[in-house]
C-alpha cells in the first residue's frame, strides 16, 4: 500500500446511503454537537455509547471500517504524544516508579480517556468529510454562517477557503508519494542514518513538493477564474438544499432532530435569456441534438449550463447538424435562473465544455428572441478538396474528389437553385416533410486552387438537402445525370431521383442572420 493509499483525511468516497442523502447542513450541525459532548463527557460508559453510536453510523454510510481507520492514521503521533504526557506526568497514586519515571493511576486513567477522545473526534470528523462531497460541505457551511453576513462576517469566502484547505490534503499527499518514490528509485535513502542525515535527505522532496503546490494553487485561481468565481455571496440560490423533509433526521445522536431557524426563501421562478454563437468539430460529437449514452453538442451545452444553474438547462439551435457536420457559427439560446455578465458567462460555460467545442460569443437576448424561429437565413458552405492528393489534415474538413471538376458548370448549376424551389428530391426520404418548398437566396460554387467552396443560403433547409444537392451536382458535371433531370426536380420529386449524398465531414453550418442582431442588444 502507498503513502497515501494509507491515509484518507480529507478524502470523500461516493455512494448510495442514508448518510450520504442528508442534507449537509444537519451533518455539520450533527458532527459539532458531538465533538463539543465528547469534551465534557468523563465516563467510559459515554465513551463506550459514542464508539457504538460511530460504529452504527459508519455501517449506515456504507463505508468501509478502514477507511474511518484511515482518516485517523496522520494524528497516530499526536495520540501517542498525548498519551505519554498523560501517563508520567500527571500527579496521584503511583503504581511504577524507575528513578524519576512515575507512572500514576490517574495518569493511566486521564490518558486512556483523552485517547479515546481523541480517537472519537478525528473519526467522527472524518466521516463528516467521508460522506459529503466538497460542494456540498462548502455549500453547507456557507448556509450555516449566512446569518451572520448581516455583522460583516465574510460568510462565503469563509467556507471556500475552509473547504479548499481541506481537500488539498489528499492533493498534497498524494504529490508527496510520488516525490518520494520518483526519489527511492533514484537511490535516494530517506530512512537510515541519523536524524540530521534524514532530514537533509528530504529537503529533495520539500523543494519540489512546494513548487507543485504553488503550481496547483495557481491552476486553482484560474479555473474559478474561468467559472466567474469572484468572491462573495451566489449567484443563484440552490433550493434543493433546503432543510426540510428527511433533511431534518438525522443519524448522528440516535434520531437527533435539529431545527434550523435560517431556512431558505421559496426563490424566483424569473429566468434571463441568453444567446450565444457556437462553433464547433463535427468529428467529436454523434450530430447536434441530444441522444442518451452518446456525446452531442446540444448535450454537452446543457450539461455544461445545467452545472452552472444548479438546475437544468435546456437550449435550442438555430438549426440541427448531423454525425461528422462541423459548425463556424451555429447559434443557441438558453434561460437561466440568475443574471450573468455575458462575458464571464462565456468563460464559465468554456471552462465546463469537452474539447471540440467553443463558445464564440454570448449576449443577453432581446426580449422574445428564439435562436430557431427568429433566424432570417442560414448559410451551409460544403468544402470539396478537387486534386489528385490532398493535405492529410484536410482530411475530417474536406470531401477529396481526385477527377477535375469544371467549376464553371457547377456554378451554373447552382444558379438554377435560386428563388422558391421544391428541394422535396433533396431530402431524406425519413424525414420528408409534407412542404419541402424552400427559398433559397443564395447559391454559389467558387474556386480557390484546388479547393471547391459551394455556398447555399436559404430561409430554411430539409434535413440532408445541402450534402444531396452537392453529390447530385457533382454527378451531374460528370455526366452521370443530364443538366435538364436536375433542373427538374426543382419542381418536386422522390428521393429516389436525385444523386448521391456527399460525405459530412466536408459540410460546415456557417452562420445565421437575424433581424435585429441579438449581437448588438446587449
Amino acid at each position: 500500500m502507498s503513502f497515501v493509499d494509507k491515509i484518507a483525511l480529507g478524502q470523500y468516497v461516493p455512494c448510495e446511503s442514508p448518510v450520504h442523502s442528508l442534507d449537509p447542513r444537519v451533518k455539520i450541525l450533527s458532527t459539532l454537537i458531538l465533538l463539543f459532548s465528547l469534551f465534557g463527557v468523563k465516563d467510559p460508559v459515554f465513551f463506550a455509547g459514542w464508539a457504538l453510536l460511530l460504529a452504527g453510523i459508519v455501517v449506515l454510510s456504507r463505508i468501509s471500517f478502514s477507511m474511518v481507520l484511515r482518516s485517523v492514521r496522520p494524528v497516530l503521533w499526536l495520540l501517542l504524544f498525548t498519551v505519554v504526557l498523560h501517563v508520567f506526568f500527571t500527579p496521584g497514586e503511583a503504581i511504577f516508579t524507575f528513578h524519576w519515571i512515575k507512572v500514576s493511576r490517574e495518569g493511566l486513567h486521564m490518558a486512556s480517556l483523552m485517547g479515546v477522545r481523541l480517537l472519537l473526534l478525528v473519526a467522527f470528523a472524518g466521516l463528516l468529510t467521508l460522506t459529503t462531497s466538497p460542494m456540498e460541505l462548502a455549500d453547507g457551511m456557507e448556509r450555516l454562517m449566512s446569518p451572520f453576513g448581516r455583522l460583516g462576517f465574510p460568510a462565503h469566502e469563509m467556507a471556500m477557503m475552509m473547504t479548499i484547505a481541506l481537500r488539498f490534503i489528499p492533493t498534497l499527499l498524494e504529490e508527496t508519494d510520488r516525490i518520494l518514490k520518483a526519489q527511492v528509485s533514484r537511490g535516494a535513502d530517506l530512512e537510515g542514518g541519523s536524524i540530521v542525515r534524514r532530514l537533509r535527505a528530504f529537503v529533495p522532496v520539500l523543494v519540489p513538493l512546494f513548487i507543485i503546490v504553488f503550481q496547483r494553487a495557481e491552476d486553482l485561481a484560474l479555473a474559478m477564474e474561468s467559472r466567474c468565481y469572484g468572491g462573495g455571496a451566489r449567484q443563484d440560490p440552490d433550493e434543493t438544499s433546503s432543510l426540510e423533509g428527511e433533511g431534518y433526521r438525522c443519524p448522528w445522536g440516535g434520531g437527533l432532530v435539529i431545527v434550523w431557524p435560517f431556512g431558505d426563501g421559496a426563490g424566483d421562478s424569473v429566468t434571463f435569456r441568453y444567446v450565444a454563437e457556437v462553433s464547433y468539430d463535427g468529428g467529436a460529437f454523434f450530430g447536434f441534438q441530444r441522444q442518451n449514452g452518446l456525446i452531442t453538442v446540444q448535450g454537452a451545452l446543457e450539461d455544461a449550463l445545467s452545472v452552472l444553474a444548479k438546475g437544468d438547462v435546456r437550449c435550442v439551435g438555430a438549426g440541427r447538424t448531423d454525425r461528422g457536420v462541423h459548425a463556424r457559427g451555429q447559434v443557441v439560446h438558453f434561460d437561466m435562473p440568475s443574471r450573468w455578465d455575458p462575458r464571464r458567462l462565456r468563460l464559465a460555460i468554456k471552462g465546463s465544455l469537452p474539447p471540440g467545442i467553443e463558445v464564440i460569443r454570448v449576449a443577453e437576448a432581446p426580449p422574445g428572441f428564439h435562436a430557431r424561429y427568429g433566424a432570417v437565413f442560414r448559410e451551409y458552405r460544403y468544402f470539396v478538396w478537387n486534386a489528385p492528393w490532398r493535405y492529410p489534415h484536410l482530411g475530417g474538413v474536406t470531401w477529396h474528389v481526385r477527377r477535375p471538376l469544371d467549376h464553371r458548370r457547377l456554378s451554373g448549376l447552382a444558379g438554377f437553385l435560386v428563388g422558391e424551389r421544391d428541394f422535396g428530391a433533396f431530402c431524406r426520404s425519413a424525414d420528408r416533410r409534407d412542404n419541402t418548398v424552400r427559398h433559397m437566396m443564395r447559391a454559389s460554387v467558387r474556386r480557390k486552387g484546388p479547393l471547391l467552396v459551394f455556398t447555399f443560403r436559404a430561409d430554411g433547409f430539409l434535413t440532408n438537402m445541402v450534402r444531396i444537392l452537392v453529390g447530385t451536382m457533382v454527378e451531374v458535371e460528370s455526366g452521370t445525370m443530364s443538366e435538364g433531370e436536375f433542373v427538374g426536380l426543382l419542381g418536386g420529386g422522390d428521393r429516389s431521383m436525385s444523386g448521391r449524398t456527399a460525405p459530412p465531414e466536408g459540410l460546415f453550418f456557417w452562420r445565421v442572420h437575424y433581424d435585429p442582431s441579438p449581437w448588438s442588444c446587449g
